[in-house]
C-alpha cells in the first residue's frame, strides 16, 4: 500500500522536498480547471519530478456530450504534450449536472473521454466516491480511485470505510495535514490493480533480456497476440496480429508496460502489452 496525496492550485505552490520526506510517495495533480490549466499544474509536476514523486493528473470533468468529453480530454492531452506519468490519468466524475443524464449517458461520455486519452498512449482510468460507482459508473473498462470520507473527517484513515469494489486507490479525507503544503489536502492510499484477483491474474513476467533500453518513440517488433487497455494486472486483453510498432508511452513496473501503435499495415497493434514480446 503506498502513501498519497492529490492537489490543485487550493494547495499554492506545495515544497515538493517537504513533502517527499514526509513519507508522501504520489501524487494525483489537477491538470486543468473547467477552461484552463490548472495555475500550479507545473510547479507540482516539475517538484514532483525532482523529488521522486510517482505523478498522475486529473480532470474533474463538466461534459454533457460525446462531442464535450472529446473536447476536455484533448485538452489534457495537449497540456501534457507526451510527458511522462507513472499514474496515468483520471476522468472525475462527480458534477450533479451529469448525474442527471442517467448511467447510460454519463459511461458513453466517460468512454469517448478516455478513448482520446488511451489513443495518445496513456492510461486513463476513473475517480468517482462510492455513490457513483454503485449507481452511476460502475462496470466500465477501467479501474477505479474511489472517494470515501468519514462524516466525521479529521485527516485520518478508517479502514472500516474502505470501499471494498476492487478499487485501486482510495481518497480517504479531505481534510489531511502534510508537511509542505499549507492548508488541507486530500489524501489518498494506492493498492495497486489485482490486489482482490486470483494470484494468476496478478503475475508479472519476468524482463526480458534487452541489449539496450527500449525508449519512447523507438520502432520496435512486437512477437505477441494480445494487446491490453491498461498496462495494469487484470487488464482486459484483445487479441492483435504481431509486427513492427511504435512505442508512444511506458509505464515501468507494470504487468503490460509498453503502449505501442503498429507502422505497417499487416500489424494491428495498438495498446499496452507484455515486455517479453517486444524487441529492438
Amino acid at each position: 500500500m503506498k502513501k498519497g496525496i492529490d492537489v490543485s492550485s487550493y494547495q499554492g505552490r506545495p515544497d515538493w522536498e517537504k513533502v517527499k520526506e514526509s513519507g508522501v510517495e504520489f501524487a494525483i495533480l489537477r491538470i486543468m480547471t473547467s477552461k484552463r490549466k490548472d495555475s500550479s499544474f507545473e510547479h507540482n509536476y516539475t517538484g514532483c519530478g525532482k523529488n521522486g514523486i510517482a505523478r498522475g493528473v486529473y480532470r474533474y470533468s463538466y461534459a454533457l456530450t460525446v462531442s464535450e468529453a472529446q473536447k476536455e480530454a484533448r485538452d489534457v492531452v495537449n497540456v501534457l504534450e507526451g510527458r511522462e506519468l507513472e499514474m496515468g490519468v483520471w476522468l472525475d466524475l462527480e458534477w450533479s449536472r451529469q448525474r442527471n443524464l442517467g448511467s447510460r449517458r454519463v459511461k458513453e461520455i466517460a468512454n469517448a473521454w478516455m478513448k482520446v486519452i488511451r489513443d495518445h498512449g496513456y492510461e486513463c482510468n476513473i475517480y468517482c466516491n462510492l455513490d457513483w460507482y454503485r449507481n452511476i459508473c460502475s462496470g466500465l473498462d477501467a479501474v477505479y480511485w474511489i472517494a470515501r470520507y468519514p462524516s466525521a473527517d479529521n485527516g485520518t484513515i478508517k479502514e472500516s470505510l474502505r470501499p471494498n469494489v476492487g478499487e485501486v486507490g482510495w481518497q480517504y479525507s479531505s481534510k489531511g495535514k502534510v508537511p509542505g503544503i499549507s492548508g488541507n489536502v486530500d489524501m489518498d492510499v494506492w493498492y495497486g490493480s489485482g490486489d482482490d484477483k486470483k494470484p494468476e491474474d496478478t503475475a508479472v513476467e519476468k524482463p526480458s533480456a534487452l541489449k539496450e533500453p527500449i525508449k519512447v518513440g523507438d520502432i520496435v517488433t512486437f512477437s505477441g497476440r494480445m494487446h491490453y487497455n491498461s498496462s495494469y494486472a487484470g487488464a482486459k486483453g484483445l487479441s492483435c496480429t504481431p509486427g513492427k510498432a511504435k512505442v508512444t508511452a511506458i509505464s515501468k513496473g507494470k504487468p503490460h508496460p509498453y503502449h505501442i501503435v503498429h507502422t505497417e499495415k499487416k500489424c494491428t497493434v495498438y495498446g499496452w502489452v507484455d515486455e517479453k514480446y517486444v524487441r529492438k
